[in-house]
């Protein structure tokens, strides 16, 4: 039993002695490194760049801004609701005098969300052509100074922060879609175009034909690029004057739509007597002529009154 337990002493002991000769020798360990080299690229992984599929397209583009639509928030659809109910309600009220039937029609201020849908989309694109003004000024001036038309779009992301800083707009957060597709490298054309299109201004359509039919010429990019950034913030300081000109013509036109009802309450409340002649079924008759005509005077008013810039 003592011969055994020698030999297996000795035996451990042995390769002990190896491991740590195999650990202390350098050209042991490199063997083993090459040898997992070796075995590892057997297994070798390639990877490559995976390619966009359809349905994940088509969640970027919806994600991007169609400025011919607009979704009201519950704060701006809550204000309409409340607006045109109290306005449907005073309505109805000072013809017919029933709080009954003026409540029954405040549910019809649904209908009138489109109108305010479409009052905030052209507000919006106002917006967006003022700041369009600014984009072409800062453009130009990084023309002049020798910028590529890559940079200078990133110049001008730049510019409109600083001069519009703390608030939410537009053009800011396209230039910052335009710049990040120009950096995975689609083209500044297309990427312009995908813009227009969403758009739907004609101010920013004419600049980017003209920005494609120079750089598919190759014409003089700083002399066109000036020349239309001039013609089209002279087009946007016109429309503008004209809005300025309307304001007040608008503000008459909504005093004197208010002007009958304001005339017809006002009477009720103080000559009640003098009033009941309206009370029968031939004066609600008469009243409900008068009134579905005043609303298309209503709507031809504002039919003149909106000019497409």
């Amino acid at each position: 039993m003592k011969a055994q337990m020698k030999v297996k002493s000795a035996n451990i002991a042995g390769k002990q002695s190896k491991r740590k000769g195999q650990q202390s020798s350098p050209t042991a360990f490199i063997q083993r490194f090459v040898q997992q080299i070796s075995v590892h690229s057997k297994h070798k992984l390639i990877y490559k760049p995976r390619a966009p599929t359809i349905g994940e397209e088509q969640k970027v583009l919806l994600q991007l801004v169609n400025y011919d639509q607009y979704v009201l928030s519950r704060f701006e659809l809550a204000k309409s609701l409340v607006s045109w109910s109290a306005l449907l309600i005073f309505t109805t009220y000072s013809f017919y005098q029933s709080w009954l039937l003026s409540l029954l029609f405040a549910p019809f201020s649904l209908l009138l969300l489109p109108y305010d849908r479409l009052r905030l989309i052209a507000r919006r694109k106002l917006r967006m052509k003022l700041q369009l003004k600014d984009v072409l000024m800062s453009l130009v001036s990084s023309l002049a100074a020798g910028r590529s038309l890559e940079n200078c779009f990133a110049v001008a992301g730049q510019d409109m922060a600083m001069l519009y800083p703390n608030s939410n707009i537009e053009l800011i957060a396209e230039l910052d879609i335009i710049n990040h597709r120009i950096r995975n490298g689609e083209s500044i054309e297309l990427s312009l175009q995908k813009l227009a299109e969403r758009a739907n201004i004609e101010e920013l359509t004419q600049f980017v034909e003209a920005l494609q039919t120079c750089k598919r010429s190759g014409g003089d990019l700083l002399s066109v690029m000036r020349r239309t950034a001039t013609m089209l913030s002279e087009q946007i300081a016109i429309d503008n004057e004209i809005q300025v000109l309307l304001a007040q013509k608008k503000l008459e036109g909504r005093m004197m739509m208010a002007a009958p009802f304001v005339f017809l309450q006002f009477f009720h409340s103080m000559s009640p007597s003098y009033m009941e002649t309206l009370q029968t079924p031939l004066g609600y008759s008469l009243l409900t002529i008068v009134l579905l005509l005043l609303l298309l005077l209503f709507w031809l008013m504002d039919k003149i009154m909106t000019i497409r810039m």
